[in-house]
């Protein structure tokens, strides 16, 4: 979008109310503070709990009568897993595919097409939503917080009809910004002129912020931290949500596979200990998700070694201790030190 655009969406959320036009009159909705949503959530656990005993459909009853007319299947969820992890892996190899443009485009597509797959799986999923309890009291919850926020001619209004509520509520929504633009106003200006003087541009306490603010500050804080990262990407990939979203999952793998060799690697020595310092420690497992558990105590070299073994025990069937290719190489490194200490005196 253009600078007059960011600065206009920008100028909403810097506001504290919307401006909405209804047959050519203008009403003001305004930001809604802690105490009016503190009062409306009341309201929503007093009917949840009013009506729990109703027939109302569950998320459950609604996902069975969905399973049983063939709108829905057993798996939908486990797909739906699948497609969000595979939109993950998308994303890793966009940000490595930066500099092959040839590959850039049928990639792209490949993630807008899966893109669209999950979203009608998910109205799938919800497609009875509306027969359900939390679904009417969410309902209740957002028309209190309407109703207690909108003005017209500098007057709040009391007693306001259900169309015109309904009208609003629409037309509200239409105004809330998705996550691309939030994230492109939030890494731009005039945004970034604000942010670069005070981290809190809002003059407000974190629990005096509006959603809008508060989702428009922390996608300020993540642009921050990634230009203070020492492996800070350029900025044609800081610009692109999908590729920055790569290199963010690449950077968070990382992280989480350091921990994991750490966290095994302390268990390893503790375990090494209890056995009389051994080299390396076996644990048995009993499923699937034990050995996949045990798997990741080790380190990449650790793993790089256990897949040599397998290899050559694959090749040469029974191998006799010590007869491993990493053992005779550990062996002849010792015997090429303790020579080499030798020669020089040591």
């Amino acid at each position: 979008m253009d600078y007059n655009r960011r600065l206009e969406l920008l100028s909403q959320i810097l506001s504290d109310y919307f401006i909405i036009y209804v047959r050519e009159k203008q009403y003001i909705v305004k930001r809604p503070d802690k105490h009016i949503i503190y009062k409306a959530r009341l309201l929503r656990n007093e009917i949840a709990d009013k009506y729990k005993f109703n027939n109302f459909l569950t998320k459950q009853d609604c996902i069975d009568h969905l399973i049983s007319i063939g709108r829905w299947t057993i798996d939908g969820d486990q797909k739906i897993k699948q497609l969000e992890e595979w939109i993950e892996d998308q994303k890793v190899k966009l940000y490595h595919a930066y500099s092959r443009p040839d590959l850039l485009k049928p990639l792209r597509q490949e993630l807008t097409n899966v893109r669209n797959l999950l979203s009608r799986l998910y109205d799938g999923k919800n497609l009875l939503y509306s027969f359900t309890l939390d679904y009417i009291t969410d309902s209740v919850l957002e028309n209190y917080i309407l109703s207690q926020t909108i003005y017209y001619k500098k007057k709040k209004i009391k007693d306001i009809s259900c169309i015109l509520l309904d009208t609003l509520k629409l037309k509200y929504k239409q105004l809330m910004l998705s996550s691309q633009e939030f994230r492109e106003i939030s890494r731009t200006d005039p945004w970034r002129s604000y942010s670069n003087i005070t981290s809190n541009p809002f003059n407000k306490s974190a629990v005096d912020l509006d959603e809008d603010q508060r989702i428009l500050l922390n996608w300020s804080n993540i642009y921050t931290n990634v230009h203070e990262n020492p492996d800070c990407p350029n900025d044609d990939i800081i610009n692109d949500d999908d590729m920055l979203d790569g290199w963010m999952i690449v950077q968070s793998r990382k992280r989480a596979e350091e921990k994991r060799e750490k966290t095994g690697d302390e268990i390893v020595k503790n375990l090494s200990y209890k056995y009389g310092n051994a080299n390396e420690v076996f644990l048995p497992a009993n499923s699937t998700e034990q050995v996949q558990n045990i798997g990741k105590l080790n380190s990449a070299k650790s793993k790089m070694v256990k897949q040599q073994r397998q290899q050559f025990i694959d090749k040469y069937g029974q191998v006799g201790a010590g007869k491993l290719p990493d053992e005779i190489f550990d062996r002849t490194l010792q015997a090429n030190r303790a020579s080499s200490y030798n020669n020089r005196g040591i």
